[in-house]
């Protein structure tokens, strides 16, 4: 990114240079003859061309070096003028009355015009044959101002005021440097910018056709109102450049390279700032406990996902699941925040997670408050209690479950320390690190295993061990997955959309909306009905395509099953079609269940509103990328309030655009009569000079 940074700060802020009157293209006229009599009318030509030369306010006529006369070849001579910072050097030979010119832009030896001009009888012919040659220099928009618009585009331009306390070199060093630290804010700017308004789509190549239209059409609204957002935000910036475009020249042009971008870096940081205090705001009113409490909660949920995104393959950069924080929640929302100097949060209420995982048992912490190394590895130990007297031969079924209770079974090195610390008992079914216990056989019922071979052993304990998923082995090295078979699969559908916010780094809006709905029960009743005005407009004409392209976000990552069951769970609250690791087909099964159960549901009149996303439209969103899917509602018409507001604004740029013409007509009139007069005046102070007659 750096070199795109000096790269951009390169091009952005230009060199400086003093504004002077006599900052003017210089031109060297010499005229010579081919025969030594005519050597005198030569002179007098080259002459009365400086003049006339003289007349125009960009071109400067100026004498020739004398290292220039000294030379007699031309590459000469132009190397004399190069050395001299002369631009141009008008050229000529008289031949019997006949002068061939040439006219040359010394930097690169081009030759700009030529031809012949012919020693008139009168003073005015002789300057129109001299204006016919220097025409493509100094006509409007010719060469000598396409050079002075190119140096305007690559310089700064030092007033006239400043000129005299101010030095070039200083001036110089100051740009540079002013140079690099404008290049470095634009491209942060429009780095951070671009970051937050063209959201992150992975998987959209694996989008099936016929949704690939609305999934782009929610793109591009989302990411205009991100764009609108992100300029009103920026208001401030915006209108202190404006009130500062309206001064000198040096202040414009610093205003629009340098203050502007830097004032937008501040206000952004400022933005993120808050975001990072409302983030631990939130996490005291809608975390279970505080956020340090919940570590085991987060191993917890970020083991539950990480056996999905192993099994399923997933795409998502682990720099993304990594920072987030899996906290229990006190409401019955599901929220997603965060800050700069916060990790992002997910928060998803208690009675959900402890329903879907189970609540995770605490470890025991040693005397550096660290968790044990490998405390929730299965583990099955048999430990009877040495007793006095040896069982009998044959052993009775009374003595036998005497002995059982006697013994301790354990599931996990935490049973183990917590039976060392308090001395509790543990059940029974501790014993179940696989899936059967650890019992003793009387004899004679079982054929004992006798042999003195690592490698047979090992095959009795892959043959006792592989039907649990625990030991199941993996393929191509892959990790074991040792999260819980009976984990409910809705919960992977929710934390897949809301890694997609993250993602997406929507989090630093739903930070400050999170807030402004938490301090709206301090409102007053009147400010109260007006945020809940426009909490219910944004929803019934905006919230349909951020919804829209959420879900997607999940469909692309393989969870459109698990968020089906999720919605379905959340519109009826039955558990009866949730599922428990299921397969592919399992899966579709029971998301074809879901749909056909709410096949049949009516609308409300919520539901009937275009761009709403209620639970209802959403999982009929949702079931678009099925082939069994939903179909839409039969929707009630609304004003088109975006076509409406992009017309008005369009109408009211095209207004401005027409006045600006109308006022330019009457400066463009006057302009043209001065050049008109500017002619007659000239015309007539000619025949004054000339005398008449001539």
């Amino acid at each position: 990114m750096l070199p795109f940074l000096l790269l951009l700060a390169t091009l952005l802020l230009p060199n400086p240079a003093l504004a002077k009157e006599d900052d003017r293209l210089r031109m060297v006229v010499h005229f010579g003859a081919a025969d030594s009599q005519q050597w005198w009318q030569a002179k007098a030509l080259e002459d009365s061309s400086e003049k006339f030369i003289a007349g125009f306010q960009k071109l400067q006529v100026v004498t020739a070096p004398k290292k220039f006369l000294d030379c007699q070849k031309l590459h000469c001579r132009v190397n004399a003028l190069h050395d001299a910072r002369i631009s141009y050097l008008w050229m000529g030979e008289l031949q019997d009355q006949r002068l061939q010119f040439q006219i040359m832009e010394i930097p690169s030896r081009a030759i700009l015009s030529s031809g012949t001009m012919t020693l008139g009888r009168t003073a005015v012919a002789s300057q129109v044959q001299a204006l016919q040659a220097v025409r493509p220099l100094v006509r409007k928009g010719g060469i000598i101002d396409q050079v002075f618009a190119r140096q305007q585009a690559h310089r700064w331009l030092v007033p006239e005021a400043l000129s005299a306390i101010v030095n070039l070199q200083q001036f110089g060093f100051w740009s540079a440097l002013l140079a690099l630290l404008g290049g470095v804010a634009w491209g942060y700017l429009l780095l951070i910018g671009g970051r937050f308004v063209l959201g992150t789509f992975h998987g959209i190549e694996t989008i099936w056709h016929w949704n690939l239209f609305q999934l782009v059409h929610s793109w591009i609204e989302v990411f205009l109102a991100k764009f609108f957002l992100l300029l009103i935000y920026l208001t401030p910036s915006l209108g202190l450049a404006l009130f500062l475009t309206g001064k000198q020249d040096a202040i414009q042009q610093l205003t629009w390279f340098l203050i502007f971008p830097t004032i937008g870096l501040i206000q952004i940081a400022i933005f993120v700032l808050l975001s990072s205090l409302f983030t631990l705001r939130l996490d005291r009113k809608k975390v279970k406990d505080r956020v340090k409490d919940n570590d085991v909660w987060n191993a917890e949920i970020s083991r539950y996902l990480m056996g999905y995104y192993q099994r399923l393959g997933l795409d998502i950069p682990l720099s993304i699941i990594e920072p987030i924080r899996f906290l229990p929640g006190t409401s019955l929302d599901i929220l997603t925040y965060g800050g700069l100097f916060t990790r992002p949060r997910i928060v998803i209420p208690f009675q959900m997670l402890d329903y879907a995982i189970g609540e995770p048992e605490v470890a025991t912490q040693d005397k550096l408050d660290r968790a044990p190394v490998a405390a929730n590895e299965s583990l099955g130990l048999v430990l009877p209690k040495k007793r006095d007297k040896v069982l009998g031969g044959k052993t009775s079924e009374k003595a036998l479950e005497k002995a059982i209770t006697k013994s301790k079974f354990y599931l996990t090195p935490k049973q183990a320390m917590l039976y060392l610390q308090d001395h509790t008992q543990p059940p029974m079914e501790a014993s179940a690190g696989v899936w059967g216990h650890i019992r003793p056989q009387r004899s004679g019922d079982s054929v004992p295993l006798i042999s003195d071979s690592l490698q047979d052993l090992q095959i009795v304990e892959e043959l006792l061990t592989e039907h649990h998923v625990k030991f199941a082995k993996l393929q191509f090295e892959e990790d074991y997955d040792d999260t819980d078979p009976t984990d409910l699969d809705f919960l992977f559908g929710i934390l897949l959309r809301e890694i997609g916010r993250v993602h997406r780094r929507e989090h630093y809006i739903l930070t400050w909306a999170h807030y402004l709905n938490d301090w709206r029960l301090g409102f007053s009743d009147r400010l109260a009905k007006v945020y809940d005005w426009c909490l219910n407009f944004y929803k019934d004409h905006f919230s349909k395509h951020p919804a829209y392209l959420a879900d997607a976000y999940v469909v692309l990552h393989h969870g459109r099953h698990h968020l089906a069951q999720y919605m379905y769970y959340w519109m009826t609250g039955r558990t009866h079609l949730l599922t428990h690791r299921a397969n592919r087909q399992q899966l579709l099964k029971v998301s074809d269940t879901i749909f056909d159960t709410l096949r049949v549901v009516p609308p409300g009149d919520a539901e009937l509103k275009r761009n709403r996303a209620t639970p209802l439209n959403r999982i009929i969103w949702l079931s678009q990328f099925f082939s069994s899917g939903l179909p839409d509602f039969p929707i009630k018409k609304s004003k088109p309030y975006i076509p409406i507001t992009v017309g008005l604004l369009a109408a009211t740029l095209l207004g401005f655009k027409v006045l600006e013409a109308v006022e330019y007509r009457q400066v463009y009139d006057q302009r043209i009569e001065d050049v008109k007069k500017q002619i007659e005046d000239y015309y007539k102070n000619k025949e004054k000079e000339d005398g008449p007659g001539r």
